[in-house]
Parts: structure tokens; sequence; C-alpha cells
């Protein structure tokens, strides 16, 4: 084996040495070069990978707000929406009244079809239901916008029912 490489080694230095000098200087060149980029393009790589990284989680940042300012406006357009029922006089009238027919007419049936709500829910100031539609909605009077409105304070926000999430807002009527 040792004279397998001292073999090798005479070779190569042998042609080595009958290359011409151009050629020579061409691949030392060329050796040296490899040498100093390797560890350049490997740096450039790992400034690239870092940069790829602070790009997307940028753009996560941004999707995110998005989404958040989304559900905010999304928010405030559903409480005006109920916010619009309960200043109505002739909705005040008809709470007052218990006029269960009108109410059902003009509330609890018009809402959830104009504005595709899953429940649409009228108690008094006691918390009776005078009408309601929509499937279950006993849960709906331990949220805070119920709680909130309850208390004469209008509000919207979210809430998490098993797997769904809804958006709520409740008001108060006012005369």
């Amino acid at each position: 084996m040792r004279l397998w490489a001292r073999v090798a080694a005479w070779r190569l230095r042998d042609g080595w040495a009958r290359l011409p000098i151009g050629v020579r200087f061409l691949w030392l060149l060329l050796g040296v070069m490899l040498g100093l980029m390797t560890p350049l393009l490997g740096l450039g790589y790992l400034l690239l990978q870092r940069s790829l990284e602070t790009q997307q989680q940028l753009v996560q940042r941004q999707r995110l707000e998005a989404v958040v300012s989304a559900l905010e406006r999304e928010l405030a357009a559903l409480l005006r929406q109920v916010q619009d029922y309960t200043v109505w006089d002739d909705a005040h009238t008809a709470i007052s009244r218990r006029d269960a027919q009108w109410i059902r007419r003009n509330i609890t049936e018009w809402l959830p079809q104009q504005f595709h709500y899953d429940f649409a829910v009228v108690v008094d100031a006691q918390g009776a239901v005078v009408e309601h539609a929509g499937g279950e909605w006993a849960w709906l009077q331990q949220t805070a916008p119920f709680q909130r409105a309850m208390r004469g304070v209008s509000s919207a926000g979210l809430y998490r029912r098993g797997e769904t999430i809804y958006l709520l807002a409740a008001a108060p009527f006012f005369d």
C-alpha cells in the first residue's frame, strides 16, 4: 500500500511538472478562489435564509394585523346594525307592549334573514325572553355583551362555544 501511495504521488508530481506554467497558474488560481469563495457562499446562504425568515415573520404579522382589523370592522358593523334597532321608536313601543308578532316579524325573523345571523334574541329589562330566533340560545345570557346590555351598555365581541367562534353584539333598547 505504501508503494501504491508513492507511485500515485510521483505521477501527480510528474503530471504537474509536465503542465505548462499557464495551466498550472490557472489551476492554482482556481483552487485559491474556490477555497476563499466557499465560506463566502456559505455566509451568503445563511444571510439569505435569515432574511427570508424575517420577511416571512413580517408577512405573518401583517396578515395578523389585517385579520384583527377586519374583525374589528366586522364587530363595529354588527354593533351598528344592532343599535339601529334599539333606537327605533316602533321597536321600543312594540317591546313595551310586548307585541310579539311585531317583534317576530320586524326583528327576530327579519334580522337573521337579512344579515344571516345565527341568533336574534329580544329580552325585557328583567331578562325574560320576549322573542327569539335561532337554535339553542340560553348560553348567550352568560356572555359579556349580553351582560353589559342588561346594564345598559352596548357592546360587541367574540365568543367561542365548542368549535364555533361567534361574533356577538348586544344593545339595550332606548326610549
